[in-house]
């Protein structure tokens, strides 16, 4: 008995949970004050959400007029009054949960039962609201990512464990959006409200999360947990301390419990590898059925067989003046970093390649700064020594594979290219710059080829963007010396930057789906209004004229009332009741058809008014159906003014049919490829915000779209460009014979960073034995 009070009092409270695991007092202590802390916070944004969702349903209750609706907001008021208290306490229980898991490992487990763990909105909601609970906790992220990047090292100093990703944090946005979801899962609302309810929490809550999380951080550096870590300012999840300063910084005396738990490194482990610092769009297919990269861990080992490959590769390529090169004298490194810093400054000129001017690359670059060591030893030619040669190479490799999308002389290459110098003067100061991810000068130069490989091309609209970044690239060349921190700075203005381009996507993509909802809720309610009249006038013979009108006109004023008011409105069954009146009519002598015209007439008027017919179009088409009723050998003549009248009004969604019919991505294609099946099933499965590319021609470049939104009714799909404009018009089946066909391909997840993959593929090249790339060679 005594047993099973206490695991339901840990089932329904798991903080309970800490007091039976033997963790040592101040962990604890801890633990239970960040939770007391967070809890008011929490709380307070959930009530505030709830009053406004609330206050939001009593309105739409007074403003709308139909019964249906007004019954579904004050069901969903009902449940919000009931259940409300309830909602915050599950929520609260969510939270707690890993927390405790957090420290779980710490203590004994004292036969409770399986351990808790981290909440998973997986098993929760439908995919539309985990879509949205994930786009929100993403923007909280961004919001505070400074301070979440602080609070993963706290709490991996209290759990003794390395620093965990944001969606795993416990508290974090990813966590909080879990526990919501599991405690609205239990809320019998519509699901339009529920929405609703997630809308004003992402407002309430985490509009402003960096105050959470700032909370918290003040709380546990006030109880000298990690007390003097220094955080650079952040926007995506991932990152560890990256300045030195962290890592040289005093740590405060622990007390002996905290001090017995391994500090939290300030390098990151391999096995828990960061994002890229600004988000670059394949990271929000990662459910997607992807191609993943290769598990090639990029640490301290990797970077040591790399050199040792270019080693062996310049062992292989000796010349026979090797000995004449050993006897010049050896820059000293100092030297070469003033010659560098030099030509920092200077306007890099192009050079002419192939009767092209391009950028100049890292070959170049060696030769300039060959000749300024040259200038400042009096004319003699020195050479550098190997560690430096060896990472001059590696930044030209690197550079060669991260410049490779791009021409030449375009605009990107250059904003690109001209981060050499800098990167080049990090390098031979810091060869850490390598293996760390959170090297603030590489956290920088993934944001700069995340910016330009997916949110900006060499467009005039992007012009003013590109401009911006190339503000941003002057502003470090001119201030970037000595201190890494001005490697941070610009970091937070391409975080700004791409932060603007990201929300003017999502506000694009939300707009492009919910148009592409309501042409596929047009396209049903046509063809059902279609399907409705046609079978009427396959039972009936009935004049061309009228014929014509029904199958036209009246089509389109029974679909938009099927569109806007259902199928079970009285304006929808007038509309389809008139159809059967109208073809009994004209079955009828032409004493009673005329009697039976002037019953319907009022039902005819308003629907055709409300498609768009002008009142004399209106009266025209009435005294031509009056006309035929008494004189029915004017059939033919009645036809043709009816047609004239019909030609006169675009149909009901005319320009995307007109469309679709001139695309013929939108036609089903002509023989089905090998595989179809199998790719449109692939294709199906694909979650929103996966991407895809495509190719017209091995030599042609690729075109990268979002895919955004698919009707599995239709087939219609939308697909958008990074920055959210529309993409090109295509079927699912069209989709699914290009990927058949092989001309489109399924874009793998954006986990792995730009300059990870460029890594893997320097390696890659250097075992194959291909010697790198053409900007790497030396001169």
């Amino acid at each position: 008995m005594v047993s099973r009070s206490v695991n339901a009092v840990l089932e329904t409270a798991p903080l309970a949970r800490l007091a039976q695991l033997g963790l040592p007092p101040r962990v604890r202590s801890l633990v239970e004050g960040v939770h007391h802390l967070a809890l008011p916070i929490i709380d307070n944004g959930l009530e505030r959400a709830l009053d406004d969702l609330e206050r939001d349903l009593l309105a739409h209750v007074d403003r709308t007029l139909r019964d249906d609706e007004q019954a579904l907001c004050l069901s969903s008021l009902r449940e919000l009054k009931t259940q409300r208290a309830e909602f915050v306490h599950r929520c609260n229980l969510a939270i707690q949960r890993p927390l405790v898991a957090m420290v779980q490992h710490l203590g004994t487990q004292l036969g409770l039962g399986e351990e808790l763990q981290l909440a998973d909105t997986d098993s929760c909601g439908t995919r539309e609201e985990r879509t949205t609970l994930a786009q929100i906790a993403a923007r909280a992220e961004i919001r505070a990512g400074s301070a979440l990047h602080g609070l993963a090292h706290r709490f991996a100093v209290i759990a003794g464990t390395p620093p965990v990703e944001f969606d795993g944090l416990a508290l974090g946005p990813q966590q909080l959006c879990a526990a919501i979801c599991l405690a609205a899962s239990r809320l019998s609302l519509a699901p339009a409200h529920r929405m609703s309810l997630f809308r004003r929490i992402d407002k309430c809550l985490f509009g402003d999360a960096a105050v959470l999380y700032a909370a918290i951080n003040d709380y546990l550096i006030e109880h000298r947990v990690f007390a003097h870590l220094q955080v650079s300012p952040r926007g995506q999840p991932g990152a560890t301390a990256s300045a030195p300063q962290a890592a040289s910084a005093p740590e405060p005396a622990r007390s002996p419990e905290v001090a017995a738990l391994p500090l939290a490194p300030t390098e990151q482990s391999p096995a828990v590898a960061p994002v890229a610092t600004v988000s670059s769009p394949n990271r929000e297919s990662v459910r997607g059925e992807t191609r993943p990269a290769p598990d090639i861990p990029l640490d301290l080992h990797f970077f040591r067989g790399l050199r040792d490959a270019l080693a062996a590769r310049r062992r292989a390529q000796a010349a026979p003046e090797a000995a004449a090169e050993r006897d010049r004298p050896i820059a000293d490194k100092a030297d070469v970093l003033a010659a560098l810093g030099v030509m920092q400054l200077q306007a890099p000129a192009p050079v002419m390649i192939g009767g092209k001017w391009e950028n100049r690359g890292i070959a170049h670059i060696r030769q300039d700064l060959m000749s300024h060591l040259r200038g400042r030893l009096g004319g003699v030619t020195p050479r550098l020594r190997d560690e430096d040669s060896d990472s001059i190479e590696m930044i030209a490799l690197l550079f060669g594979r991260l410049l490779a999308p791009f021409p030449g002389n375009s605009i990107r290459h250059a904003l690109l290219s001209r981060l050499q110098i800098p990167i080049l003067r990090v390098v031979l100061k810091d060869p850490g710059f390598f293996p760390r991810r959170t090297h603030p000068a590489r956290r920088l130069l993934e944001s700069v080829c995340v910016a330009v490989a997916y949110w900006i091309e060499d467009e005039d609209a992007d012009r003013a963007t590109l401009e911006r970044l190339q503000g941003v690239v002057d502003r470090l060349l001119k201030e970037y010396s000595e201190q890494l921190v001005a490697f941070d700075q610009a970091q937070e203005e391409v975080e700004r930057i791409v932060g603007a381009l990201q929300k003017k996507a999502e506000i694009a993509e939300r707009r492009h789906v919910e148009a592409a909802r309501g042409r596929e809720k047009l396209d049903l309610a046509q063809a059902a209004a279609e399907e409705a009249v046609r079978e009427l006038l396959d039972q009936n013979a009935v004049p061309l004229a009228v014929r014509s009108l029904l199958e036209n006109a009246w089509t389109d004023a029974l679909a938009l009332a099927l569109l806007r008011q259902g199928v079970d409105h009285p304006t929808t069954h007038q509309r389809l009741e008139l159809v059967d009146a109208l073809v009994r009519a004209f079955s009828q002598p032409p004493a009673h058809a005329r009697a039976a015209l002037d019953a319907l007439r009022g039902v005819l008027e308003q629907g055709l008014a409300a498609i768009g017919f002008h009142d004399d179009a209106i009266t025209s088409a009435w005294d031509e159906l009056c006309r035929l009723a008494t004189a029915p050998e004017a059939g033919e003549a009645a036809a043709r003014s009816i047609s004239t009248l019909l030609q006169q009004r675009p149909r009901l969604g005319g320009e995307a049919r007109a469309g679709d019919a001139d695309n013929p991505a939108m036609s089903a294609p002509g023989r089905e490829a090998p595989g179809q099946a199998a790719a449109a099933d692939r294709i199906r499965q694909l979650p929103p915000g996966s991407w895809l590319e495509f190719v017209a021609k091995p030599a042609a470049a690729a075109v990268r779209r979002r895919f955004c939104w698919f009707s599995a009714v239709t087939g219609r799909t939308v697909l958008l460009s990074p920055r959210g404009g529309k993409g090109e018009e295509c079927s699912l089946d069209h989709l699914a014979h290009e990927l058949a066909s092989g001309r489109l391909r399924i874009l793998p997840d954006g986990h792995d960073q730009l300059i990870d993959r460029a890594w893997r593929e320097v390696m890659s090249t250097l075992r194959d034995g291909i010697g790198g790339v053409s900007s790497g060679s030396n001169p």
